[in-house]
């Protein structure tokens, strides 16, 4: 099977493939060619039956429409079209869970300092708050009273960026990875609110979890991406896992897995 990659994914991904390709992500774009939309690749896309692709997501909308170009050429991709837009777009991404009423802890979602005013009429405090800036977190912040909910919102700019507002939840803290029903689960071992790299340790995941990261990631329709749990419920869910890490952390193979998603 011929893999067409992003450059910025791990070359362990190309043991598991006969053949594989890179091509860097600018080159690696939606156009319109002949009033069609297409895919302009200089690596030629055309002799690829699979493609695995880490795409930025500061740009839901691009990514979007660059896998569905790649699902009408029959193109099999890591993550569909919906579930990277899903996962990209953080206030969809929150619409979707509480609609398809995953488990999650209570959430207010705000485009402006406006809105935002009176969060702490709709959330129990403490409350942990999240600033994307083109879909990307830029700051985040354990907020104790009403007052600090404000100034948190002070200066969000309608229409660029979106404020996350949740309950806090327990402190068991799970970054999850998830490839076609198979699960690596790491624990963050940190004290404190946020959920942190430093202090991953394998451990498995009560039957209860999995079944929670299994209900998650088929209700976003996706067979591929990173759960993030604390105190037993999702709090987010992320497009772009990093299975070298979970490899590394866990022994246990997290390529093969990826894998699995061609077969």
């Amino acid at each position: 099977m011929k893999l067409l990659k992003t450059s910025n994914v791990s070359e362990k991904l190309d043991e598991h493939f006969e053949e594989v390709s890179a091509v860097e992500t600018e080159e690696f774009s939606p156009e319109v060619i002949d009033g069609e939309a297409d895919v302009r690749v200089n690596s030629g896309i055309e002799d690829c039956e699979s493609a695995f692709l880490k795409l930025p997501e500061r740009n839901p909308i691009f990514g979007r429409v660059l896998l569905e170009i790649l699902e009408e050429k029959g193109i099999t991709t890591n993550y569909p079209s919906i579930g990277f837009y899903i996962t990209a777009k953080k206030n969809y991404l929150y619409y979707v869970l509480e609609q398809k009423d995953i488990s999650m802890p209570e959430t207010v979602i705000a485009a402006s300092e406006n809105s935002a005013k009176n969060v702490t009429r709709y959330l129990e405090l403490p409350i942990i708050a999240k600033r994307y800036e083109e879909n990307q977190l830029e700051e985040s912040a354990r907020l104790e009273d009403e007052q600090e909910a404000k100034e948190f919102a002070e200066g969000t700019d309608y229409g660029e960026d979106i404020l996350i507002f949740q309950e806090e939840t327990g402190d068991e803290k799970y970054k999850v990875f998830y490839a076609n029903g198979n699960i690596i689960s790491l624990k963050d071992k940190t004290e404190g609110w946020r959920v942190s790299d430093e202090k991953l340790q394998y451990s498995n995941l009560s039957n209860e979890l999995e079944e929670l990261v299994e209900t998650t990631m088929k209700s976003i329709g996706t067979e591929y991406g990173e759960v993030i749990l604390k105190g037993g419920k999702v709090i987010d869910v992320k497009p772009n896992p990093d299975p070298e890490v979970y490899a590394d952390k866990s022994g246990k193979d997290a390529f093969k897995y990826i894998k699995e998603i061609y077969q």
